[in-house]
């Protein structure tokens, strides 16, 4: 695969957004002052099912969930797929400047008729748990008949182990103080197949982040994060490993940008994302 960049920078904020793994990104192109990480890895459900109804393959994702691209795994063995987010989560922690945070979003997991918590592996990493709450998404693609319909996931707020200087949230008068339950339902535009809703990113970015601070997303899929970052006043970094979903992340600040000038009635001076 060959990697791309896209670089831009927009009213004094920077936004920047790598196609390439983001084991290699972590390891070599993200910063060590990073004031929030805020990701949601792929949930290694697998696109094996025996289950098929139709064209769909229930329990799982697939080849049309990622538009026809065959050769995207979510299939890992559980323990290297633990292991694997023991290592990412640890990695963005080390690049967390004093005070800054990992907003964490997975969901419990069911195999056997049983529950893999994402404390499972969380709790093995060098992190602190500070807050965590719960994201009712409304519904679900899980139509199982062995437990009852799942429709929230969890955002697990966390620090690098030791750090005192937690970035507490500011809560100011254009956000309502929320409770630990946030009712936000899922995106619906088909962009990807997990996209966060804009809703879900900008009340992170504005409640873990300071004002100019640098947010960062390593499973970037769609782009949700940077969007939010650019209409919250936040630089960011991040990477996404499927080509097709960095165009789409590309396309999609462009055109925000277009928007937002018209908007104010003039154009702002801004240099566009181009790929390299």
């Amino acid at each position: 695969m060959d990697n791309k960049t896209s670089h831009s920078n927009i009213d004094g904020f920077s936004y920047s957004l790598h196609c390439m793994p983001n084991e290699a990104f972590l390891s070599s192109v993200c910063p060590t002052e990073v004031d929030l990480f805020f990701f949601s890895p792929p949930y290694n459900i697998s696109s094996k099912s025996p289950k098929v109804v139709g064209k769909r393959k229930l329990g799982g994702y697939d080849t049309k969930s990622f538009r026809g691209i065959t050769d995207y795994q979510d299939s890992l063995p559980e323990e290297e797929y633990q292991a694997q987010q023991i290592e990412r989560v640890n990695s963005c922690l080390s690049l967390l400047k004093p005070g800054g945070v990992l907003v964490y979003n997975h969901k419990n997991r069911y195999k056997n008729n049983r529950i893999i918590n994402p404390h499972t592996w969380l709790d093995k990493t060098n992190s602190d748990q500070m807050q965590e709450i719960v994201w009712n998404r409304l519904s679900t693609h899980e139509n199982g008949r062995t437990h009852p319909h799942p429709i929230h996931e969890m955002l697990y707020v966390l620090t690098r182990k030791g750090d005192v200087g937690f970035y507490a949230p500011k809560f100011d008068k254009s956000l309502t103080n929320p409770s630990t339950v946030w009712t936000i339902s899922k995106q619906t535009d088909n962009l990807h197949n997990a996209a966060f809703p804009l809703e879900l990113a900008q009340r992170v970015v504005s409640l873990y982040s300071p004002k100019g601070g640098l947010v960062s997303d390593i499973y970037s899929g769609s782009g949700t994060t940077m969007l939010a970052c650019r209409l919250l006043g936040r630089s960011f970094i991040g990477c996404e490993l499927l080509q097709e979903n960095f165009d789409i992340s590309v396309n999609r600040l462009n055109e925000t940008i277009v928007e937002y000038n018209l908007n104010i009635q003039h154009r702002a001076q801004y240099i566009p994302l181009v790929s390299i």
